[in-house]
């Protein structure tokens, strides 16, 4: 893993180069903010925090670049999710500064103080593999990298993590575990079920996404 590029997930053509129109562009964020609270909120809460117990990722604080590459995703169906596919296919989201605006706005949201975690059981072994296997593109306070476009997951919602990790190592027909790089899916795809729930647990314990 140490010898991969920092970039873990590959991107399609497609999605790069829409995500490099979207970068040049000036996010408008009041307009990003209704485009949010019209069709982001409901799921995803005012606040950007999301769920945990409804697997619902928290939005506030997370990397706005990584979050405008989501949303071209689900737009290009390079990533599976038929409730955010009906989203983005709203003809006020249909254009990449619409997308640029929504993502810069709920990037900027204040951070959730206690997201959902897990029982804790596990967290020096939960430590141990996230310092092994996932420190290297996501930091060590799972900050994650603008530039590089690699989440912040620190403090993401556990539940999210869990379902997620478990895509990652097992799905083996899911696109996105395809798109990949191949040492992260070896790394992902040596873990069990503990090893999964431990780095899930200790991730959403670190504090990258939480109000200081």
């Amino acid at each position: 893993l140490l010898a991969a590029t920092s970039v873990c997930e590959a991107q399609s053509a497609a999605t790069l180069n829409l995500l490099e129109k979207g970068k040049a562009l000036q996010p408008d964020q009041h307009d990003g903010e209704l485009l949010y609270l019209q069709y982001c909120a409901t799921c995803h809460r005012r606040s950007g925090w999301g769920n945990g117990p409804r697997e619902v990722p928290a939005l506030a604080g997370q990397q706005d670049l990584y979050l405008l590459e989501q949303l071209i995703k689900f737009s290009n169906l390079d990533r599976d999710k038929p409730e955010m596919h009906q989203v983005v296919s709203q003809p006020e989201l249909h254009d990449i500064q619409s997308l640029r605006n929504v993502s810069s706005y709920i990037a900027s949201q204040p951070r959730d103080p206690s997201p959902d975690r897990g029982d804790g059981t596990e967290t020096a072994k939960g430590a141990r593999l996230y310092a092994q296997s996932c420190a290297v593109c996501h930091g060590s306070e799972g900050e994650g990298d603008r530039d590089d476009v690699i989440p912040a997951i620190g403090g993401q919602q556990y539940h999210y993590l869990l379902v997620r990790l478990r895509v990652f190592a097992r799905d083996h027909g899911s696109p996105e575990r395809s798109s990949l790089q191949p040492a992260v899916v070896n790394v992902l795809g040596n873990l069990s079920s503990n090893d999964i729930k431990a780095v899930a647990d200790y991730t959403s314990r670190l504090t990258a996404l939480k109000a200081r």
